[in-house]
């Protein structure tokens, strides 16, 4: 690991210790033995602490023991799994990122009706979600149109079509 990439990654492990807190129990070994070099007294034993364990954290990266997920991707994913039963993912502990999304607002970018008149509304995301009953659309979807999904009770959820009332729909893709 280059000088450069090694500053970097501490630094970002460091900015981001707070967070590492809440979002687990602990952090994994690699992590807390790169987190506890901050305790040490000089500048240099903290670099050489540093460079010591920087090198156990590229080691275990390298063989899958641990591994690093930006908030950023974690959201993507709940977003594209949006509507999906999923195992819990209580490995992300309590961080904002763990918190699930119960709406999602995106524009339909394809939409089809069924031989008994319900809609299947393909999202910008790749999202497919079909109408799951036979409740009259006032103003049918059509591409452009701005498809509101949330989350209601007891795993439904509703499909509403530029702002109109919601209706029950499941995710099909």
């Amino acid at each position: 690991m280059n000088k450069l990439a090694f500053a970097g990654a501490a630094m970002a492990l460091l900015a981001a210790a707070p967070g590492l807190a809440s979002a687990a129990d602990a952090p994994p070994p690699a992590v807390q033995s790169l987190l506890d070099c901050r305790k040490l007294g000089g500048e240099a034993e903290q670099l050489a602490c540093f460079k010591a364990r920087a090198a156990d954290f590229d080691a275990a990266l390298a063989h899958g023991e641990l591994i690093v997920v930006e908030k950023k991707k974690v959201e993507q994913s709940k977003r594209e799994t949006f509507g999906f039963s999923l195992p819990s993912l209580s490995f992300l502990g309590s961080s904002d990122a763990a918190k699930p999304i119960s709406t999602l607002v995106e524009t339909a970018t394809a939409v089809s009706t069924l031989h008994d008149g319900r809609y299947v509304v393909r999202l910008e995301s790749g999202a497919t979600w079909e109408q799951n009953d036979q409740t009259r659309i006032s103003r049918a979807p059509r591409v452009g149109s701005k498809i509101e999904i949330r989350k209601g009770a007891l795993s439904n959820y509703f499909m509403s079509v530029d702002g109109q009332v919601g209706v029950p729909a499941v995710r099909r893709k």
